[in-house]
């Protein structure tokens, strides 16, 4: 039979690997698995979801060998800590810190990531109604109670107000740490929400202290080195677009300069060009009616020099030739 409607339990996509799991209404549970060599699909049925996901926290609790336990973990930070860090914890521990004392990354316009105050940080000008940082942070976020996932403003919303309600954390908050450091791995909303709700107080923080010795190193995939290269060249682009912002406007308005002064120049020349054009064109105006001219004289010349020689006035006609040569040749000159 066909199912009526599809609910996303669970999705997550980054460049060519995608992992789903979803609820097919009167069909089954369906786990999606692809990446660049493969792309399977696993069906089960609400009991072997279950059983499966089951079978998965033993795993892990046995990967962790009483060092924590998985269920102590929140399912995001869990999945960044992945098999590298989780195989190499050797212990836990647990005290507390001041909020304002609490460290996280925050990036500059540039790509370039700094450490700061959780105060100072996106989230610290999130909840002062300054979202713009927050809301182009790329983040993991959870499902709302409609099946929706939650955007970045939604998440701060779900932590303040459970944060909120309990006038403080439960039991089971926590912000973690890795070792000595006061760097926040994972708890940064929860933070951000007490320190809004109570100020700067003291904040219970689980550490994680990692293996120094025997320490399992963990080999990439060919499909994370790939992703790896993709998350390189992304951060590149990004780093070259914002040159380009601050560059371009500089490039537009040297642009803009060199067009004026080719305008003008192209203005002089075409002035100049128009005035031996005019020069050009009265020369010749001039030189073809002194031709005209010539040609006429010539002419009648040439007419008397015939009557002359008809009437046997050979002397006269001799000097009407010399002049008509000497004629000829003057304006052959003024042609040449």
């Amino acid at each position: 039979m066909s199912n009526p409607g599809v609910i996303f339990l669970t999705k997550y996509q980054r460049d060519s690997f995608y992992f789903a799991v979803e609820d097919n209404i009167g069909e089954a549970i369906h786990i999606h698995y692809a990446d660049l060599y493969i792309n399977k699909r696993i069906d089960l049925t609400t009991q072997d979801f279950f059983n499966l996901a089951s079978d998965i926290e033993k795993i892990l609790d046995e990967i962790l060998d009483g060092r924590a336990k998985v269920a102590d973990f929140d399912p995001i930070f869990l999945s960044n800590l992945g098999y590298d860090h989780l195989i190499n914890i050797d212990h836990v521990t647990t005290d507390s810190v001041m909020l304002e004392d609490l460290m996280v990354d925050d990036y500059l316009p540039n790509g370039k990531k700094l450490v700061r105050p959780m105060t100072e940080a996106r989230l610290g000008k999130a909840f002062k109604d300054d979202h713009s940082e927050n809301d182009e942070h790329y983040q993991l976020n959870y499902f709302l109670p409609t099946g929706k996932i939650s955007n970045n403003r939604e998440r701060i919303i779900q932590n303040f107000e459970r944060i909120n309600e309990n006038g403080g954390f439960s039991e089971t908050d926590y912000v973690w740490l890795h070792e000595d450091t006061n760097f926040i791995r994972d708890g940064h909303h929860r933070a951000m929400s007490l320190y809004t709700v109570k100020g700067n107080v003291r904040v219970p923080v689980k550490r994680l202290w990692f293996r120094k010795n025997n320490f399992v190193e963990y080999s990439p995939s060919v499909e994370e080195k790939v992703n790896n290269l993709v998350n390189s060249v992304e951060s590149t682009h990004s780093r070259i677009t914002e040159l380009h912002r601050h560059v371009y406007p500089f490039i537009d308005e040297r642009h803009r300069y060199l067009e004026q002064k080719m305008d003008e120049e192209a203005n002089t020349v075409s002035n100049r060009v128009s005035e031996i054009q005019n020069s050009i064109e009265a020369t010749h105006t001039q030189l073809k009616s002194e031709i005209e001219s010539a040609h006429e004289e010539m002419n009648n010349i040439g007419i008397e020099i015939t009557k002359l020689i008809e009437n046997k006035e050979y002397s006269k006609a001799a000097v009407l030739l010399e002049y008509l040569d000497k004629l000829i040749e003057k304006n052959r000159k003024n042609v040449y």
